[in-house]
């Protein structure tokens, strides 16, 4: 039995081109956001507020991922929700 939904996928990622403003004074340069589908859902200044609020969006779909990425861009961790795949050996 094959199942077609897709597995929503959020993304926690650094964008070094946001910036935090108040009242018009730099405070902060470059943000941890929430990406979902290309599109921006949060940002946050630090990282742990990032993945906690990913982590709690994902968890609300039946099937999703959250990736989990370092300020180079590279892959760090991941967490899977719902129906995910036996693994086999071999």
């Amino acid at each position: 039995m094959r199942c077609d939904m897709k597995r929503q996928i959020f993304r926690v990622m650094f964008d070094k081109r946001l910036q935090l403003l108040y009242e018009g004074v730099l405070i902060k340069e470059g943000l941890w956001c929430i990406v979902h589908e290309g599109s921006r859902l949060m940002t946050s200044e630090k990282k742990a507020g990032a993945v906690n609020a990913a982590r709690g969006l994902a968890k609300s779909h039946k099937k999703s991922q959250v990736v989990i990425c370092g300020k180079n861009g590279r892959i760090q961790k991941e967490f899977t929700y719902g129906a995910d795949p036996r693994r086999y050996k071999g």
